[in-house]
């Protein structure tokens, strides 16, 4: 049977690895021009999208009451 603890270990590792590898798409700007930082705006919002679908369930998750033996 897998503990609670385990499961949760498990799950936030997992998360961890996807929001690194959804950071690592961002790059670091040529200037400090607005315009070179906008243009990684559509990278934000990919991220900020992906941190909706999987960082809010991850939490809800995390603090929900599950049916794992302590």
């Amino acid at each position: 049977m897998v503990t609670k603890s385990r499961f949760e270990g498990f799950t936030d590792g997992i998360l961890v690895i996807i929001f690194t590898i959804m950071i690592l798409e961002f790059k670091v700007p040529n200037s400090s021009h607005i315009t070179a930082i906008l243009k990684q705006f559509p990278y934000f919002i990919s991220y900020s999208i992906g941190w909706l679908f999987l960082g809010k369930p991850g939490t809800t998750i995390s603090i929900s009451p599950a049916k794992f033996t302590e």
